[in-house]
């Protein structure tokens, strides 16, 4: 800055840094890139390399300091964004750490520069401060988890112009799973920020009435559907009118599956070098983690986490005195995921709070079985059914059904750490949710066949 004398090298390379902005809202690893280019280019302009790579001389020394003075604004602007995106990263690990792996966070090398490969804190900071341009759901999957949730959102995500919700996390479930009022951001829950996980109204608008396409949003939390404070949250955010989709399976097959999956994803934090243990993390977690799957049951059924959720579920009314601000000790599932087993399978409970805050009317429910291949079309169609009749209008159902495969997303994993259920565990389990399931059928108007053991009469 200063010189009367630079070549248009110099120029072009002062003005490389102001495509930073474009680059640091979608990853702050390109954020970072762009601000060492920035440093690097200034320490060529230093050393006077740039100025001999053209013969063409540029003697406004105006126009260069105005150059400079851009430069460094978007240099500062930058370097302000990473630190941001960088604090962010470091307490969304901390949270999740906490909430998701059920571990005390440890700060080492490995588990933090995981996370800065999968987590997208800057893209979270932008959908946040821009939330008020942004749409709500038509649709909602509420869950439950291992119960086809994943492969319902494959069947919405195959339909042309669907657009599912952002995710912090690059994984499979991207585009599935916001996993905004189980309290994934930082524990906020405020329902005016939930819109923030979903394209810009703007968006929708380009697409529907400039393009002429469908255009459908949808969201899909498998831990909604036995969340005790999610249904009222959901109807302060989008109100009475949105379609809710439910996905049922037999409760002894989902507890079983889950405990599977649960574990072999907790292998994951393993690999990052952070161990279990119950060590720091008592205020949040009691008795945690059950050893066996009749421990895990016993454990969801214990007066400790019934009081927690029964806590949990008179908790809405507090939060604005509270900024919104879930306590951990209630995220994701009140103590943890392996302390809802009989929460998750008892569908006829978790039915019965929704109703409260939405009309049986909005509702319609899939068991697993009906995503098989031989009834895929009838699934699909009863589906359409509960699509917006603005996006049927651009999508005929022939056409969804045409276009959706067949598909089994999310399969359960099995983990050498997982211990296996005995016997008497699961026989116990299938006379527990006997008539959990029999309150069930009466509450959706139907029985399922294959649920033939968990029947209380024949």
């Amino acid at each position: 800055p200063g010189t009367s004398d630079a070549s248009s090298a110099t120029v072009l390379t002062r003005f490389a840094p102001c495509a930073t902005p474009c680059a640091m809202l979608s990853d702050i690893r390109l954020s970072y890139a762009f601000a060492a280019a920035g440093v690097g280019l200034r320490a060529l302009q230093t050393l006077g390399v740039t100025d001999a790579l053209s013969p063409t001389g540029l003697n406004n020394s105006q126009f260069l300091t105005m150059v400079a003075a851009l430069e460094h604004l978007v240099f500062v602007c930058n370097a302000a964004v990473a630190v941001a995106g960088t604090a962010v990263l470091l307490a969304f690990y901390y949270h999740t750490v906490l909430i998701v792996a059920n571990r005390k966070p440890v700060w080492a090398w490995r588990p933090l520069y995981t996370y800065f490969q999968i987590t997208k804190p800057l893209e979270l900071l932008f959908r946040f401060a821009t939330a008020p341009l942004r749409c709500l759901p038509d649709v909602c999957i509420l869950g439950e988890v291992r119960c086809g949730t994943t492969t319902l959102a494959e069947h919405l995500q195959s339909m042309p112009g669907t657009h599912g919700p952002f995710c912090a996390f690059h994984h499979p479930l991207d585009g599935k799973e916001s996993f905004y009022f189980v309290g994934h951001y930082f524990g906020l829950v405020h329902p005016y920020f939930y819109r923030a996980m979903f394209p810009l109204r703007a968006t929708r608008w380009f697409h529907t009435a400039v393009l002429g396409q469908p255009f459908l949003v949808f969201d899909g939390c498998a831990q909604y559907l036995s969340s005790p404070f999610a249904p009222e949250l959901l109807r302060a955010a989008v109100g009475p009118d949105v379609s809710l989709l439910v996905c049922l399976r037999e409760p002894v097959a989902q507890n079983v599956s889950w405990w599977k999956f649960e574990h072999a994803s907790m292998q994951w934090f393993d690999s990052m070098g952070i161990p279990q243990s119950i060590e720091g993390i008592g205020h949040v977690r009691v008795l945690y983690p059950p050893a066996t799957y009749g421990a895990a049951l016993d454990l969801s059924r214990s007066d400790a986490v019934s009081r927690l959720y029964d806590e949990a579920e008179q908790l809405p009314p507090t939060l604005p005195g509270r900024w919104w601000i879930v306590p951990k000790r209630f995220l994701t599932w009140p103590n943890g995921q392996l302390s809802a087993a009989s929460r998750n399978g008892g569908y006829a409970t978790n039915v019965q709070r929704w109703h409260r805050w939405f009309d049986k009317s909005r509702f319609e429910y899939f068991e697993l079985s009906e995503h098989a291949a031989v009834e895929l079309p009838n699934t699909l169609r009863k589906l359409c059914e509960r699509l917006p009749e603005a996006y049927l209008k651009r999508v005929s159902v022939e056409q969804i059904v045409t276009i959706a495969q067949h598909r089994h997303a999310n399969p359960s994993s099995d983990s050498p750490t997982a211990t296996v259920p005995t016997q008497r565990e699961l026989d116990e389990a299938t006379a527990f949710y006997a008539p959990h399931n029999e309150v069930l059928f009466e509450l959706i108007g139907r029985r399922y066949p294959t649920w033939a053991h968990s029947k209380s009469s024949s």
